[in-house]
């Protein structure tokens, strides 16, 4: 009753099964893996801290970004259809920078298999403008670092008389406690 079998949401679906027959001949059906984990997590904290259980992006806001921040994430396994949208911001020449404790390859660059000429010349699409190896644990850091820069661009803003930095907006109708 205190064993919990975890597994990869990276994991074939013959291994994820041959894995939960192991743990219910173990006499246990515990078995989240780090999708259910992850997203268990997110649909109780995003609706208490943002209103809603997924985050606020979607992909046709990509269309009209002026910068891309990711932390901690591998975009060519976790979510790889996400590449066509990223290529597609870097030719509008938009910065995509990257926190992340390994290099990934998504994040590096990517040759579109949907586009015949890029596939034949194997000539990639650079993602990343910047690629920040931090220490595992260091997001947090650099997360209170620009909070920090933020809050005092907008103080100097509204001491100037200039329109806010914050979406003060956007923070009165979507969070709590601010």
């Amino acid at each position: 009753e205190s064993v919990v079998f975890y597994a990869s949401g990276r994991a074939s679906l013959e291994t994820s099964y041959t894995y939960q027959l192991l743990a219910r001949m173990y006499g246990n059906n515990n078995l989240p893996d780090s999708s259910n984990m992850c997203h268990e997590t997110t649909s109780v904290a995003l609706p208490q801290s943002i209103g809603t259980p997924v985050g606020p992006v979607l992909l046709h806001d990509y269309d009209h970004t002026d910068c891309i921040i990711s932390f901690g994430q591998n975009v060519g396994t976790n979510s790889p259809r996400l590449l066509h949208s990223l290529q597609e911001v870097r030719e509008r020449d938009v910065p995509v920078v990257v926190f992340n404790p390994l290099k990934e390859r998504g994040w590096q660059e990517f040759v579109n298999p949907q586009r015949p000429g890029q596939m034949a010349t194997n000539k990639a699409t650079q993602i990343a403008t910047q690629y920040h190896q931090v220490s595992a644990g260091g997001d947090i850091a650099v997360m209170m670092g620009m909070a920090k820069c933020l809050f005092t661009w907008d103080d100097e803003a509204r001491s100037r008389g200039d329109a806010r930095v914050l979406d003060v907006d956007f923070i009165d109708q979507q969070t709590h406690g601010f």
